[in-house]
């Protein structure tokens, strides 16, 4: 694996996270339009 800068590392990081939360808030909407309770 190549090496990379701490810089990008934490801009990836901030990415990753920001798509997790996009995929948590459309998890939720579904679950609440099918009623679905996990």
């Amino acid at each position: 694996m190549k090496e990379i800068s701490f810089e990008t590392y934490k801009a990836r990081e901030r990415t990753i996270e920001k798509l997790e939360d996009e995929l948590e808030l459309a998890e939720e909407a579904l679950e609440n339009k099918y009623g679905i309770d996990d």
